[in-house]
């Protein structure tokens, strides 16, 4: 308040100088000065808000917004049902699906924004299409075992967890390196010491990754040529209910898009709200 009452006694004393000034030029150059610091004045502590309307017009590529966020580097992104906007103060850039383009996002309709969750990712075959959506900005929010062998997600995922409770961890990975990671030891684990985190599971009903290694190696040879080399798994296991069974897990099974964010709300309101951990059983093929 001092402060406040000092800057008004010079003001006023600023003021009352221009009645004093006999040049019709001075007084008019008094005024506008004066004007303005009042105006100054008024927006700064009157707490008169500054606002801006942004939409098509302004470059957003669609007016139905369902979800705002701010990064680390300040710049607003806003997720419509016509692609994904990020605004930097001054225009839009707009992100959308471009089926030429695999790098692309996977569809125009953005429900969720964020780059906080910590994400486990071993889902092999679609490693890089996985990373390129996920789009992690923030160091430490994307890990990968970096080896040959499968099955390191669940264990890492609850290890993440534990390092980082008020964290949401996300674990990604196929359906054959979902086996190998032991999930019902995972989820017993993960109920035991509390550290619940969703798990993703990208179901192509097999092991595509074999395959995809002999055609690689002997792209002419027997296997290459084989319809089946008992890889595919036409009779596969409950992977979200093993999780349910052994760690008390919420589980889910999608199977069309349209099922996808309904299953993701459950799951991540089991995770936050229940504290127990979730499995979604994604069928992609």
């Amino acid at each position: 308040m001092p402060l406040l009452v000092s800057w008004l006694r010079k003001r006023l004393q600023t003021i009352a100088n221009c009645f004093y000034m006999k040049r019709s030029f001075q007084k008019h150059v008094c005024f506008v000065g004066v004007f303005f610091q009042l105006l100054t004045w008024y927006t700064s502590f009157a707490g008169y808000p500054v606002s801006a309307w942004l939409g098509i017009d302004q470059g957003l590529s669609n007016n139905f917004v369902r979800c705002i966020y701010q990064d680390k580097n300040g710049f607003m992104w806003f997720g419509t049902y016509d692609g994904l906007n990020r605004y930097d103060g001054y225009e839009f850039k707009t992100f959308r699906n471009n089926f030429k383009n695999n790098r692309s996002l996977i569809n125009n309709w953005i429900n969720a924004i964020g780059e906080d969750a910590i994400v486990v990712s071993e889902s092999v075959t679609n490693f890089h299409v996985v990373s390129q959506h996920l789009r992690r900005t923030r160091p430490g929010t994307l890990f990968s075992s970096g080896g040959g062998s499968l099955g390191y997600n669940g264990g890492a995922a609850v290890g993440v967890k534990l390092a980082r409770p008020d964290a949401l961890v996300v674990a990604i990975c196929g359906d054959g390196s979902y086996l190998f990671s032991q999930p019902s030891t995972v989820h017993w684990m993960a109920r035991a010491y509390q550290a619940p985190f969703l798990h993703v599971v990208l179901n192509n009903g097999g092991w595509r990754a074999p395959r995809q290694a002999v055609l690689s190696v002997h792209p002419e040879g027997i296997a290459a040529r084989a319809p089946k080399i008992d890889i595919d798994f036409p009779q596969p296991p409950d992977y979200a209910g093993i999780a349910a069974a052994a760690g008390g897990a919420h589980a889910e099974r999608v199977k069309t898009v349209a099922e996808v964010k309904p299953a993701l709300e459950r799951a991540l309101r089991a995770i936050r709200e229940e504290r127990r951990a979730a499995v979604i059983d994604a069928h992609i093929a």
